[in-house]
């Protein structure tokens, strides 16, 4: 695998041409009927774990609820008082539960979730299938005056990468498919399908200089 090393503070940046092609869409499922909302929720709870007492399973309900809930089939009423029902349950996802992933989010299938707290992701992301996503994972978007349109688009996460702990995304960042993103990263530049994206080292400052021999 291709590995990319971001500058000495840890930051890759610049947007520029878009270099990681490789992206696999996130798979659709069948919001249309109730039945297709109990499938897409049986097949997240078997990566998940199956407890309904795991925040993951609690958060991962919430947001299927809330695409369900507002998808077109929908009646006007349903949408009023389903989307009223989702929005109090995502508050307690994202102020108890420590997961802000909104219904426009797209999450793909079996994506799994490690860890909670911490985790966002700003409205229009898109996050692959089979994806691995760890706890304080923030992914956003980027503003700067004056920047054409596309500068402001939500990132875009390929088929089957993983996502280290502490690891942000920031702007309309493309991540190719089956790449992985350390821990601690902050990423503002594209990957290339295969590749790993590493935090710089950590530095040891010897901070005092001791003024006793050792014994």
């Amino acid at each position: 695998m291709c590995t990319i090393r971001p500058r000495g503070d840890g930051v890759l940046s610049d947007v520029g041409e878009r270099a990681a092609t490789g992206i696999t869409p996130p798979t659709g499922w069948d919001m249309s009927t109730f039945a297709g909302l109990r499938a897409i929720l049986r097949e997240d709870w078997s990566v998940n774990g199956r407890s309904p007492a795991a925040p993951v399973t609690q958060m991962i309900t919430i947001y299927r609820f809330g695409q369900w809930v507002h998808a077109p089939q929908r009646s006007a009423a349903m949408r009023a008082l389903g989307g009223l029902a989702y929005r109090v349950a995502f508050v307690c996802a994202r102020n108890v539960l420590g997961f802000e992933i909104d219904h426009t989010v797209t999450l793909g299938r079996r994506v799994r979730f490690f860890h909670q707290h911490g985790v966002a992701m700003v409205p229009r992301t898109q996050v692959g299938d089979d994806c691995l996503v760890y706890q304080g994972v923030v992914i956003g978007v980027r503003w700067e005056e004056g920047k054409p349109g596309a500068y402001y688009e939500a990132p875009r996460v390929g088929a089957h990468v993983r996502l280290g702990a502490g690891c942000v995304l920031l702007g309309a960042v493309h991540v190719g498919d089956r790449s992985t993103v350390g821990p601690r990263v902050v990423l503002a530049r594209d990957v290339p399908p295969d590749s790993s994206v590493i935090a710089a080292p950590p530095r040891v400052l010897r901070l005092h200089e001791s003024s006793e021999e050792p014994a």
